[in-house]
Formats: structure tokens, C-alpha cells, sequence
């Protein structure tokens, strides 16, 4: 223990209250302050560069991982009816080369939010 009055946590005395850093509001940084709110962390600022943050017209690809991890955090019902499941996806460079997306049975799939 501590002899200032803390449990020796680099002066919080909770561990819950540290000032936390998020570099980018994209999907990891939103989703990492969602998470570390969810445990009780109180100090989180996200840092973006981008000067807007709004609809720019494109979808949002998301690995079944993603979708998995949203769903433990309680989004993802409010996401899941603008959800678009991918059949199939391909690697283009020098030929068309199709990856197989279901080949791993996941319970939740590759997905594009529009």
C-alpha cells in the first residue's frame, strides 16, 4: 500500500478515473471508448483530426469479429437492420482472386453498413 493516500495507482486512488487518450474517432477509437466507459473509466477524450465527422456516402465493411464485439457492448440491434450481409468478396490486383467468406460457419458475418 501506498503511503500518499492511494493504492499506489500513480495517485488514482480507484484506477477508474485516469485520464484516458484515444487518437481517432473511426470504429477502434469509438469502440475503444465505449468499451473502457462500459468499465467505469470516467476520464475518456477521443482526439480526430478530420474536421467532420457525417455521412460521406460509402458503407462501412465489418468483419464478423467487429460485429461480435459491438454486439457485447449492446449496439448492435441498432445497427444490424441497416446491415447488408456479403455473399462473397474478391482481391483485385492482377486477377480476380473471390475469398470465401462463410467458410468458418461464424455465427456473425461480413457485413457493409450503408
Amino acid at each position: 500500500m501506498a503511503t500518499n493516500g492511494t493504492d499506489g495507482r500513480n495517485g488514482h486512488a480507484n484506477g477508474k478515473d485516469l485520464n484516458i487518450c484515444i487518437a481517432g474517432a473511426g470504429m477502434a477509437g469509438l469502440t475503444c471508448a465505449l468499451a473502457l466507459a462500459k468499465k467505469g473509466f470516467t476520464n475518456i477524450s477521443v482526439y480526430e483530426t478530420a474536421s467532420n465527422l457525417g455521412f460521406v456516402g460509402a458503407g462501412i465493411q465489418m468483419a464478423p469479429n467487429m460485429a461480435r464485439i459491438l454486439d457485447r457492448l449492446g449496439c448492435w440491434d441498432g445497427i444490424w437492420p441497416d446491415a447488408t450481409d456479403i455473399k462473397e468478396a474478391s482481391i483485385r490486383r492482377e486477377c480476380h482472386v473471390p475469398v470465401p467468406l462463410r467458410q468458418h460457419n461464424f455465427p456473425l458475418f461480413w457485413l457493409v453498413i450503408t
